[in-house]
């Protein structure tokens, strides 16, 4: 465990934890882009 001093406590070095269920959201932020036509090597 990276963060064990701010668990406050509730945890020990060397102690087993039982994994649980994880939630994550991302929100990702991607401008338009204009529709451009690129010809490669014509």
């Amino acid at each position: 465990m990276a963060n064990l001093e701010s668990c406050r406590g509730r945890y020990t070095i060397g102690q087993c934890l039982q994994r649980q269920t994880r939630l994550s959201l991302t929100i990702r932020h991607v401008p338009r882009t204009s529709k451009l036509q690129i010809k490669l090597g014509r």
